[in-house]
Protein backbone atom coordinates (compact mmCIF):
# COMPACT_ATOMS: atom_id res chain seq x y z
CA UNK A 1 0.00 0.00 0.00
CA UNK A 2 1.18 3.55 -0.70
CA UNK A 3 1.47 6.43 1.75
CA UNK A 4 -1.60 8.32 0.55
CA UNK A 5 -4.33 5.66 0.46
CA UNK A 6 -6.85 5.72 3.28
CA UNK A 7 -8.51 2.62 4.71
CA UNK A 8 -11.90 3.35 6.28
CA UNK A 9 -13.39 0.21 7.84
CA UNK A 10 -16.84 -0.55 6.47
CA UNK A 11 -16.79 2.13 3.76
CA UNK A 12 -16.49 -0.24 0.79
CA UNK A 13 -19.41 -2.35 2.06
CA UNK A 14 -21.57 0.72 2.72
CA UNK A 15 -20.89 1.98 -0.80
CA UNK A 16 -21.64 -1.42 -2.35
CA UNK A 17 -24.96 -1.59 -0.47
CA UNK A 18 -26.13 1.92 -1.40
CA UNK A 19 -29.00 2.09 -3.91
CA UNK A 20 -27.88 3.36 -7.31
CA UNK A 21 -29.82 6.54 -8.13
CA UNK A 22 -29.48 9.11 -10.94
CA UNK A 23 -28.10 11.86 -8.67
CA UNK A 24 -26.41 9.43 -6.22
CA UNK A 25 -28.20 10.81 -3.15
CA UNK A 26 -28.29 7.40 -1.43
CA UNK A 27 -24.57 6.91 -2.04
CA UNK A 28 -23.68 10.32 -0.61
CA UNK A 29 -25.93 9.71 2.42
CA UNK A 30 -24.20 6.37 3.08
CA UNK A 31 -20.74 7.96 2.84
CA UNK A 32 -21.66 10.91 5.06
CA UNK A 33 -22.42 8.55 7.94
CA UNK A 34 -18.68 7.94 8.35
CA UNK A 35 -16.57 10.07 10.67
CA UNK A 36 -14.70 12.82 8.79
CA UNK A 37 -16.85 12.30 5.66
CA UNK A 38 -19.95 14.25 6.71
CA UNK A 39 -19.47 16.99 4.12
CA UNK A 40 -18.65 14.91 1.07
CA UNK A 41 -19.97 16.02 -2.28
CA UNK A 42 -19.78 14.79 -5.85
CA UNK A 43 -17.50 16.99 -7.94
CA UNK A 44 -17.37 15.23 -11.32
CA UNK A 45 -17.55 11.92 -13.10
CA UNK A 46 -15.89 10.12 -15.99
CA UNK A 47 -17.70 7.48 -18.01
CA UNK A 48 -15.23 6.24 -20.60
CA UNK A 49 -14.27 2.81 -19.23
CA UNK A 50 -15.50 -0.77 -19.26
CA UNK A 51 -14.37 -4.09 -17.85
CA UNK A 52 -12.30 -6.17 -20.24
CA UNK A 53 -13.94 -9.30 -18.85
CA UNK A 54 -17.29 -10.16 -20.40
CA UNK A 55 -19.74 -12.89 -19.51
CA UNK A 56 -20.70 -15.48 -22.12
CA UNK A 57 -24.45 -16.18 -22.19
CA UNK A 58 -26.56 -18.81 -23.91
CA UNK A 59 -29.37 -17.42 -26.10
CA UNK A 60 -31.79 -17.85 -23.16
CA UNK A 61 -29.55 -15.73 -20.88
CA UNK A 62 -28.00 -18.63 -18.93
CA UNK A 63 -24.41 -17.86 -17.93
CA UNK A 64 -21.97 -20.11 -19.78
CA UNK A 65 -18.82 -18.41 -18.43
CA UNK A 66 -17.88 -15.42 -16.28
CA UNK A 67 -14.76 -14.57 -18.31
CA UNK A 68 -15.02 -14.83 -22.09
CA UNK A 69 -11.26 -14.84 -22.72
CA UNK A 70 -10.57 -17.73 -20.32
CA UNK A 71 -13.58 -19.63 -21.66
CA UNK A 72 -12.54 -19.20 -25.30
CA UNK A 73 -9.02 -20.39 -24.42
CA UNK A 74 -10.52 -23.50 -22.78
CA UNK A 75 -12.77 -24.13 -25.80
CA UNK A 76 -9.76 -23.80 -28.10
CA UNK A 77 -7.88 -26.35 -25.96
CA UNK A 78 -10.83 -28.78 -26.32
CA UNK A 79 -10.35 -28.54 -30.08
CA UNK A 80 -6.62 -29.21 -29.84
CA UNK A 81 -5.71 -25.62 -30.64
CA UNK A 82 -7.43 -25.66 -34.03
CA UNK A 83 -8.69 -22.09 -34.40
CA UNK A 84 -10.98 -22.65 -37.39
CA UNK A 85 -12.64 -25.60 -35.71
CA UNK A 86 -13.33 -23.65 -32.52
CA UNK A 87 -14.65 -20.65 -34.44
CA UNK A 88 -16.93 -22.79 -36.61
CA UNK A 89 -18.21 -24.79 -33.64
CA UNK A 90 -19.07 -21.73 -31.54
CA UNK A 91 -20.32 -19.49 -34.35
CA UNK A 92 -23.71 -21.11 -34.80
CA UNK A 93 -24.61 -21.51 -31.13
CA UNK A 94 -26.11 -18.04 -30.69
CA UNK A 95 -23.98 -17.11 -27.68
CA UNK A 96 -24.08 -13.55 -26.39
CA UNK A 97 -21.52 -11.33 -24.64
CA UNK A 98 -22.16 -8.83 -21.89
CA UNK A 99 -20.34 -5.53 -21.41
CA UNK A 100 -19.89 -3.89 -18.03
CA UNK A 101 -19.59 -0.12 -18.46
CA UNK A 102 -17.95 1.93 -15.73
CA UNK A 103 -18.74 5.51 -14.77
CA UNK A 104 -16.29 6.75 -12.12
CA UNK A 105 -17.59 9.27 -9.59
CA UNK A 106 -15.12 11.63 -7.91
CA UNK A 107 -16.31 12.53 -4.42
CA UNK A 108 -14.41 14.85 -2.08
CA UNK A 109 -14.42 15.83 1.57
CA UNK A 110 -12.86 19.28 2.02
CA UNK A 111 -10.95 19.47 5.30
CA UNK A 112 -10.42 23.23 5.11
CA UNK A 113 -7.18 25.18 5.04
CA UNK A 114 -4.72 24.56 2.18
CA UNK A 115 -6.21 23.76 -1.23
CA UNK A 116 -4.83 20.21 -1.19
CA UNK A 117 -6.32 19.37 2.22
CA UNK A 118 -9.11 17.05 1.08
CA UNK A 119 -9.98 13.38 0.90
CA UNK A 120 -10.94 12.01 -2.51
CA UNK A 121 -13.07 8.93 -3.04
CA UNK A 122 -13.31 7.30 -6.45
CA UNK A 123 -16.46 5.20 -6.77
CA UNK A 124 -17.29 3.17 -9.85
CA UNK A 125 -20.87 2.74 -11.04
CA UNK A 126 -20.98 -0.57 -12.90
CA UNK A 127 -23.74 -1.15 -15.47
CA UNK A 128 -23.75 -4.53 -17.21
CA UNK A 129 -25.74 -5.05 -20.41
CA UNK A 130 -26.24 -7.85 -22.91
CA UNK A 131 -24.11 -6.16 -25.54
CA UNK A 132 -23.65 -8.27 -28.65
CA UNK A 133 -23.89 -11.56 -30.46
CA UNK A 134 -20.67 -13.55 -30.19
CA UNK A 135 -18.93 -14.51 -33.44
CA UNK A 136 -21.77 -13.31 -35.67
CA UNK A 137 -19.19 -11.67 -37.94
CA UNK A 138 -16.37 -14.15 -38.53
CA UNK A 139 -14.91 -13.08 -41.86
CA UNK A 140 -11.56 -14.83 -41.64
CA UNK A 141 -9.93 -17.73 -39.86
CA UNK A 142 -8.07 -16.63 -36.73
CA UNK A 143 -4.46 -17.71 -36.30
CA UNK A 144 -4.03 -16.83 -32.62
CA UNK A 145 -6.03 -16.77 -29.41
CA UNK A 146 -6.00 -12.97 -29.59
CA UNK A 147 -7.61 -13.05 -33.05
CA UNK A 148 -10.22 -15.59 -31.93
CA UNK A 149 -11.14 -13.46 -28.89
CA UNK A 150 -11.23 -10.36 -31.11
CA UNK A 151 -13.58 -12.13 -33.55
CA UNK A 152 -15.86 -13.06 -30.63
CA UNK A 153 -15.89 -9.44 -29.41
CA UNK A 154 -16.58 -8.11 -32.92
CA UNK A 155 -19.98 -9.75 -33.26
CA UNK A 156 -23.12 -7.80 -34.07
CA UNK A 157 -23.71 -5.20 -31.35
CA UNK A 158 -27.22 -4.46 -30.19
CA UNK A 159 -28.33 -0.84 -30.63
CA UNK A 160 -28.35 1.12 -27.38
CA UNK A 161 -32.15 1.20 -27.27
CA UNK A 162 -32.28 -2.58 -27.80
CA UNK A 163 -29.67 -3.56 -25.22
CA UNK A 164 -31.03 -5.37 -22.18
CA UNK A 165 -29.66 -4.71 -18.71
CA UNK A 166 -28.04 -7.93 -17.50
CA UNK A 167 -27.75 -7.05 -13.82
CA UNK A 168 -28.69 -4.13 -11.57
CA UNK A 169 -26.26 -1.20 -11.38
CA UNK A 170 -23.83 -1.37 -8.47
CA UNK A 171 -21.36 0.94 -6.75
CA UNK A 172 -17.78 -0.17 -6.00
CA UNK A 173 -15.18 1.82 -4.08
CA UNK A 174 -12.11 2.05 -6.28
CA UNK A 175 -9.95 3.97 -3.82
CA UNK A 176 -9.86 6.60 -1.09
CA UNK A 177 -6.86 8.84 -0.57
CA UNK A 178 -5.52 12.03 0.96
CA UNK A 179 -4.80 14.56 -1.78
CA UNK A 180 -2.12 16.27 0.35
CA UNK A 181 -0.30 12.97 0.98
CA UNK A 182 -0.62 12.05 -2.70
CA UNK A 183 0.94 15.34 -3.80
CA UNK A 184 3.78 14.97 -1.26
CA UNK A 185 4.55 11.49 -2.58
CA UNK A 186 4.38 12.67 -6.20
CA UNK A 187 6.81 15.48 -5.38
CA UNK A 188 9.19 13.01 -3.69
CA UNK A 189 9.10 10.72 -6.75
CA UNK A 190 9.70 13.65 -9.10
CA UNK A 191 12.64 14.93 -7.04
CA UNK A 192 14.20 11.45 -7.00
CA UNK A 193 13.77 11.17 -10.78
CA UNK A 194 15.42 14.57 -11.32
CA UNK A 195 18.27 13.67 -8.98
CA UNK A 196 18.93 10.47 -10.93
CA UNK A 197 19.25 12.50 -14.15
CA UNK A 198 21.69 15.01 -12.65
Amino acid sequence: MNNYSIEIPGLAAAIANAPVQPKHAGLLSAIRLFEDLGGTHLVTNRGDAYLQRRKVLAPDGTVIAEDHEAWIAAELAKDGGRFARTQDRLKGLGYLLTRCEINTLFIVEDRGGPADNFIQLEVDVEDEFIDRKMLSYAWSTPSSLYELVNAAESGERFHDDARVRYSPSVYRLRRAFSAAAFLREAQTVEEAARASLA
